[in-house]
């Protein structure tokens, strides 16, 4: 007995111990279970995975194509929140030694309670007037300071940040640390845009967190929340989860954004179009001058004309008089074009001056570490691995010594 307490199994026999353990049970290996779908998705490869809940637990579970087939007019019509009945058995994966059901058949017998809430609250809010269009704001996509609500440890203030960055340099990015999951996740939510809104203006407000189920999501399906987002006098864009994921905030808010890369693009102008607005707004300054400088010239010209056959002994005085004005204005349109022109050279410079390529075009360099540009010596030490930015690619360094 003591020999075989003191023996050790490899990981591989325990999971395969547990299984063989599973398949002899007869209730596990012919079972029937009653559940909410959630995460239901259609693999490249034709299998089906999702899971089932109710209000304590889940279990996640896998059909496999040929069983998909037998079961493909089910199929169709499934979504995230139906109340199915399934049938199979269950099993261990003994690679990742996790268990799931393997699928045989699949019965829609309803809608889910978390579903059927979900629509309850959008219809509700749809007849208070909540996601008409005539209440949205516009976003400023020229701002100063975009103020952002998510998870400080989550991919989607990443997404966020690297996307704004790339295309837009001018604005402050001022993150909101809030829990975007679970019973507490909404009020945190609330406290970041009252926060904006009332002790740190900023022009636009971003709302962010990846994908997941209906329950994972919840938080952005407040009743509370909505109330809160349509009340904000600052314009706010709802990020949440994927481009299939929707949830009251995404109708609620002023513009929804299908991702938060995609918010991040929404929210800003590219630096490379403002560039072409001022070339552009140069050429047809240039343009309106000439204009009103030919007018001006066939005015004095019609101008000498008439004077010309009205008094012929006053010609010499009066073309003298044109020649005088003519110059005047000449003098006038160069120096208010010349006036222009330098502005618009001294607004090209600052331009070019703040942008970055130009910077690297000189052997400068940006450092970052974990998606953040570094910029302090002391943020970084030793072993630490750090993404070199030069003009025409990066490189990934580690640090071998630090010279203060």
């Amino acid at each position: 007995m003591n020999l075989l307490k003191l023996k050790a199994l490899s990981v591989s026999k325990v999971n395969s111990y547990i299984k063989r353990i599973i398949l002899n049970d007869p209730i596990l290996y012919n079972i029937n279970i009653e559940g909410e779908i959630s995460n239901f998705k259609i693999h490249s490869s034709n299998n089906i995975y999702f899971s089932l809940k109710d209000e304590k637990s889940k279990i996640n579970c896998i059909m496999f194509k040929d069983k998909a087939r037998l079961n493909e007019d089910v199929i169709k019509d499934i979504k995230d929140g139906d109340k199915v009945l399934i049938s199979g058995n269950v099993s261990i994966y003994e690679k990742e030694g996790s268990y799931q059901v393997y699928t045989d058949k699949i019965t829609k017998i309803g809608m889910g309670d978390l579903y059927k809430e979900y629509l309850r609250i959008k219809n509700s809010l749809e007849l208070k007037g909540y996601f008409d269009k005539s209440t949205k704001k516009k976003i400023n996509r020229r701002p100063k300071k975009i103020g952002i609500i998510t998870s400080d440890t989550g991919a989607a203030i990443r997404d966020i940040i690297d996307v704004i960055s790339r295309r837009y340099k001018f604005a402050q990015l001022i993150l909101y640390p809030s829990l975007v999951q679970g019973d507490k996740a909404y009020r945190s939510i609330i406290n970041g845009i009252e926060y904006f809104n009332n002790k740190n203006k900023v022009d636009t407000i971003i709302l962010g967190r990846g994908g997941g189920s209906i329950e994972e999501l919840w938080a952005f399906n407040s009743e509370e929340l909505a109330y809160k987002i349509y009340e904000s006098k600052i314009p706010i864009i709802s990020a949440v989860g994927h481009e299939t994921d929707f949830t009251i905030a995404d109708f609620v808010a002023d513009l929804r954004a299908a991702t938060p890369s995609v918010a991040g693009e929404l929210c800003v102008e590219d630096f490379l179009d403002i560039e072409y607005d001022i070339l552009d707004m140069k050429n047809r300054l240039k343009s309106s001058i000439t204009n009103k400088l030919d007018k001006s010239l066939s005015s004095m010209e019609k101008f000498k004309a008439k004077l010309f056959t009205k008094d012929v002994l006053n010609l010499n005085y009066k073309s003298l008089e044109i020649d005088a004005l003519y110059d005047k204005l000449n003098t006038s349109m160069d120096r208010s074009l010349k006036n222009k022109e330098t502005n618009l050279a001294k607004l090209s410079i600052v331009l070019n001056n703040t942008n970055p390529f130009t910077l690297m075009n000189k052997g400068y360099s940006i450092v970052k570490k974990n998606g953040k540009i570094i910029n302090d010596i002391d943020n970084i030490k030793k072993d630490d691995k750090i993404d070199l930015v030069l003009k025409n690619g990066s490189a990934k360094l580690k640090v071998i010594d630090i010279n203060k």
